[in-house]
């Protein structure tokens, strides 16, 4: 009966989902996506396909429609994962609605962000928007931001594939932190986990920290490491690993670090934004993305540290001064 979906079909249409003050029946939100239809999907990934499910003419979510062979289908499936997911309230986080995990269906509903991810809008997938200098600068606080919430929770929660295809921008362009597959709770009083990577690949190799590439050590600051890169491709509209055909590929970080030897980081703001940029801000987003790609953990600055100097409560000199006294410039 299960198989020929008259159980199935029941228990979808009689499972409830809440939305704002709106209920619907998860039924209702799969026909909303047309059963699945590859025309009404939004992206996908290594753990599943997400896809665009328009319920009313005014009420639109996300569907995450997880692989049944994907690692995160056992973590959503515990009331542990649950609870936590459903506790992220924060203006820079993806809002999640429902989780449902039974037998073959796993999937996660979120609230639907018009504009797509910022992978999209900075690398040329998606033309038809265009981001000025000002908008960049929101985008960079308000991951930070959505970063320094994450970390600063008890326990902390480390996201562990923060990208530019991971974050995502609603009808302001204001930024939104998804995708929680990858992240890993972990407690205070053992801040370094030796986690195994999912599927052999645990994140985008191009955002992924020294120390987690190599030993599989992870702490916030790795998360801090691939905020940095991602702040290069925010200021600079490029892909921190662009692969040319017949050429070497040429990775954005090292490009910076060429660039800040000669002195002339600020070569790496975009072309596309002409002028209409703000030098002393793209300088501070610049040399901070620097400081967050160092090698050593221990010489990156917190998150909190870096929403302070974006939001110019700190300068750079400042954090530097508490992250090495004894090696900060005069």
């Amino acid at each position: 009966m299960w198989r020929m979906g008259w159980i199935g079909d029941r228990e979808l249409r009689e499972t409830t989902v809440k939305i704002g003050e709106r209920t619907f029946t998860l039924k209702q939100i799969i026909d909303a996506t047309k059963k699945f239809s590859p025309k009404m999907e939004l992206g996908s990934g290594r753990s599943g396909i997400v896809y665009r499910a328009q319920i009313l003419q005014d009420l639109t979510v996300a569907v995450k429609k997880l692989f049944a062979e994907s690692n995160a289908v056992g973590e959503i499936a515990t009331e542990v994962y649950v609870k936590k997911a459903k506790e992220l309230k924060h203006d820079n986080i993806v809002k999640l609605l429902y989780v449902y995990s039974r037998r073959h269906l796993h999937l996660l509903i979120y609230e639907f962000m018009e504009v797509g991810s910022l992978g999209q809008v900075l690398f040329g997938t998606n033309s038809t928007v265009r981001i000025d200098w000002p908008k960049r600068f929101i985008i960079c606080k308000g991951i930070a931001k959505g970063l320094k919430y994450l970390h600063e929770r008890n326990p902390p929660i480390i996201h562990r594939n923060i990208k530019a295809n991971n974050i995502l921008l609603d009808a302001s362009c204001n930024p939104k932190i998804s995708d929680f597959g990858l992240a890993k709770l972990y407690e205070e009083e053992d801040p370094h986990v030796a986690v195994r990577a999912a599927g052999g690949g645990g994140g985008d190799l191009s955002y992924m920290s020294p120390e987690y590439a190599i030993r599989r050590t992870m702490t916030a600051k790795a998360d801090v490491y691939s905020f940095g890169i991602l702040l290069l491709e925010i200021v600079s509209g490029r892909n921190n690993a662009e692969y040319r055909e017949k050429e070497e590929t040429v990775v954005l970080l090292d490009t910076a670090a060429n660039l800040r030897a000669r002195g002339t980081l600020g070569d790496l703001v975009d072309s596309r934004l002409g002028r209409n940029y703000d030098g002393i801000q793209t300088n501070i987003v610049l040399n901070l993305a620097m400081m967050c790609t160092e090698q050593s953990p221990s010489l990156r600055p917190t998150m909190s540290q870096v929403v302070a100097v974006l939001e110019g409560e700190k300068t750079l000199k400042n954090i530097s001064e508490e992250i090495a006294p004894s090696i900060s410039p005069a």
